[in-house]
């Protein structure tokens, strides 16, 4: 996962996210170098039986306590539109190295899905 939330090469408000049809696709004005890609869409990421997301850095870390925060709040606003693409792969577990995971709101809330207070996908996040 990015910093700004992307997976694979589908990044926020980019028209690949809603590419429905083809299975494979091709951009050449991604946000992020190189500007020419090619990424697996979004129904074909959905369609898997398990997507793991690994963050790592601190530079993850802002990204990973919105996702996790959203996750476990479902009752939160939340506009299609506004929804990192990592947030709509269907993530079934995050790996998160001490820098993404580390301080609030990431480690207090995994906390409290762990001691069943919450619950979630997230719950099973791990440092590593």
């Amino acid at each position: 996962m990015g910093p700004d939330g992307h997976v694979c090469s589908l990044f926020p408000n980019h028209p690949l996210l809603k590419e429905e049809k083809r299975l494979v696709a091709s951009l050449n004005d991604s946000p992020k170098p190189p500007a020419e890609r090619v990424t697996l869409t979004l129904p074909v990421v959905r369609a898997a039986n398990k997507v793991i997301v690994v963050a790592k850095g601190e530079s993850k870390h802002d990204t990973v306590s919105t996702v996790v925060k959203r996750s476990l709040m479902p009752w939160l606003d939340q506009d299609i539109d506004t929804l990192l693409p990592v947030e709509l792969t269907g993530v079934s577990e995050y790996i998160l190295d001490e820098s993404a995971a580390h301080g609030p709101p990431v480690q207090e809330t995994v906390d409290q899905a762990a001691a069943g207070q919450a619950t979630s996908k997230v719950a099973r996040a791990r440092k590593s």
